[in-house]
């Protein structure tokens, strides 16, 4: 059999008998109090395909709610193989300290500005912050980076982010929504769902929110709820086609504590945008600067970069 065809059959499989029994012991059900408190957001890495497309899919999970953030993300995607990332340093220069990985994913010149909607109607009636502010701040500040890469807000949709379905499509509205929860597990966020091609041009993204969560919008981010300000510019940082930093201080970093802010991106997120998109003050792209200027993703049976 086609090693593809199983993997998918195997996957397909999975997610049958997870949505349709309980969930894995240790995992907090929608509608059940949640053990403990807030506490570390971890991001999980998910791909699968569509078509011949690919999507990824950064699922948020805070690990003191959901439990173990793999099996969580499992009840998203099924158990899709895992990416072995290799960010190698090629730089022998010491005081290089950017951290970013870089891959080949990207949007065309053609697509540019990408343009994002806002749907603000949470499905389960709840009251929701507006994430207006937060998509705008995000918009304007990795659109400040390089003329060659910008966002712009397109106003409200009643679209829904379809890419990040079950059965995903691509539907020509990027896309950011309010959901009812994600796959019935407390604890888990929100995820962005970026589609590309085998090639790397990136066609669509969407983005889902849990409206089962405490967010805030305040500053300072009040105890035990989470900062969408910090949380949406990650997002959007994906959106870009951006993979995660090593750097801990970083906006693209995969971990943030609740009630913690990063609003504003860090030089580290600002020569990862450059790298993939260049730079106004060079010509051409520009040569990264490392030591983390090589990213390899190796998902078996899924995509080698």
């Amino acid at each position: 059999m086609n090693r593809r065809l199983l993997l998918v059959l195997i996957a397909l499989c999975t997610c049958i008998s997870l949505t349709s029994g309980a969930l894995a012991e240790g995992i907090t059900p929608i509608g059940q109090p949640a053990p403990g408190g807030n506490g570390n957001i971890v991001e999980v890495t998910r791909y699968t395909w569509l078509g011949t497309n690919i999507v990824r899919h950064d699922i948020l999970i805070d690990t003191a709610i959901a439990g173990d953030p793999q099996t969580a993300a499992n009840y998203v995607t099924g158990p899709e193989p895992q990416a072995s990332l290799n960010c190698q340093a090629t730089s022998d220069q010491p005081e290089v300290v950017a951290q970013f990985c870089l891959n080949s994913w990207s949007w065309p010149e053609s697509a540019m500005p990408v343009r994002v909607k806002y749907n603000p109607v949470d499905p389960a009636g709840l009251d929701v912050p507006s994430a207006i502010g937060p998509i705008q701040n995000a918009i304007e500040q990795w659109s400040s980076v390089t003329p060659n890469f910008s966002y712009v807000f397109d106003g409200t949709t009643t679209a829904r982010p379809t890419a990040c379905d079950t059965d995903a499509s691509v539907d020509g509205i990027n896309t950011i929504a309010w959901v009812d929860g994600i796959a019935g597990v407390k604890g888990i966020l929100a995820q962005t769902c970026t589609v590309r091609t085998p090639e790397g041009a990136l066609q669509g993204f969407d983005m889902e929110i849990s409206s089962n969560i405490p967010w805030s919008i305040d500053t300072p981010t009040p105890p035990k709820t989470y900062d969408l300000y910090s949380n949406m510019l990650h997002e959007m940082g994906h959106g870009a086609g951006l993979a995660h930093s090593q750097y801990s201080s970083a906006v693209m970093y995969s971990s943030l504590n609740s009630a913690t802010e990063k609003r504003t991106l860090t030089p580290d997120d600002i020569a990862a945008l450059e790298a993939k998109y260049g730079d106004s003050t060079q010509e051409g792209n520009p040569v990264v600067v490392g030591p983390h200027d090589a990213y390899k993703l190796n998902v078996p049976g899924i995509i080698h970069d």
